[in-house]
């Protein structure tokens, strides 16, 4: 019964570390996933930034993620609307580690950044 006693909490430590980490691998994978269709969005003629983000904004909130802040900006700091066609830009999405967490949190991660760059047409 000791040993059970001892080896509780290390376990518990392994399945709800386990669960904490596929959930942030997912988040991950998700807003990479988010800055890729913004990026896609982005890259078509006559668009605006606050379109681009309006769409980013609906993946998110449809997966359940509404605490997230989104950047769309040309490579050298550029505002987006400036951008004259062939520049190329960047979409960034932000999110905290812990937006699609359930249980206790066993690890602590500071936040999750997804980049992905494009060519403005």
């Amino acid at each position: 019964m000791v040993e059970f006693a001892v080896a509780l909490p290390l376990l518990f430590l392994v399945i709800f570390g386990s669960i904490q980490a596929c959930n942030a691998i997912f988040t991950k994978q998700f807003i990479t996933e988010v800055s890729y269709q913004g990026a896609m969005a982005a890259s078509r003629p006559n668009v605006v930034r606050s379109s681009v983000i309006s769409e980013m904004q609906q993946l998110m909130v449809a997966r359940g993620i509404s605490s997230a802040t989104y950047d769309l900006v040309g490579v050298g700091g550029t505002s987006f609307d400036l951008l004259a066609p062939g520049d190329v830009f960047k979409v960034a999405v932000t999110v905290a580690p812990n937006v699609n967490q359930s249980g206790p949190s066993v690890v602590s991660y500071s936040t999750l950044v997804a980049e992905t760059f494009g060519r403005k047409q």
